[in-house]
């Protein structure tokens, strides 16, 4: 959430960009426009360790709107000021699993099919750590896009076109959104 908490008006586009160990796991922009001095993204994560970093697009942004990280039941875990052109690192863990919607995290101890987004595609991997096993990709008219046999238990799948696919291992299917980048 990107909150002007200033008693002036703030109007300007921010970068905002998420991490884990492993890269980046959200990136996108903000706009405090004249109707909206507070703006949000949503992004459902497992538990873990992140940073969120929000820079203005623009290096003479004059004014510093306070950004900040939040946990499932409004649990304010991070906040920063987007101050100048150089993103301000906010690192903040999340103890519980998201609960939202289709992205929700399901109980322990059902073998499930989880997806991690990243620039460009998704890293897929079961609940349970076990290989994947035989890895199918079909859009939403139901054409196959990938067929692929692995013994890992993690793989990086691309989805460059902006439209729902089932993503199907083994027995194990989720819905995933291509193009987000």
């Amino acid at each position: 959430m990107l909150s002007n908490l200033l008693s002036m008006e703030v109007i300007g586009t921010l970068n905002r960009a998420m991490f884990d160990a492993f890269g980046n796991v959200d990136a996108g922009q903000f706009a405090l426009t004249q109707q909206a001095q507070t703006v949000s993204a949503n992004v459902c994560l497992p538990p873990g360790e992140y940073v969120l970093s929000v820079s203005p697009t623009d290096p003479g942004f004059p004014f510093a709107p306070t950004y900040n990280a939040i946990a499932a039941g409004w649990q304010f875990t991070a906040s920063g000021s987007a101050v100048s052109s150089l993103p301000q690192a906010v690192p903040f863990t999340l103890y519980a699993p998201c609960i939202s919607g289709t992205q929700s995290v399901t109980e322990q101890g059902a073998r499930e099919l989880r997806t991690r987004y990243r620039l460009g595609g998704v890293i897929i991997e079961t609940s349970d750590g076990s290989p994947l096993g035989h890895v199918w990709l079909f859009d939403a008219q139901g054409r196959l896009h990938y067929d692929h046999r692995t013994n890992g238990e993690q793989l990086f799948m691309p989805l460059p076109a902006a439209t729902v696919y089932l993503l199907r291992a083994g027995e194990l299917s989720v819905k995933v959104l291509g193009g987000l980048e």
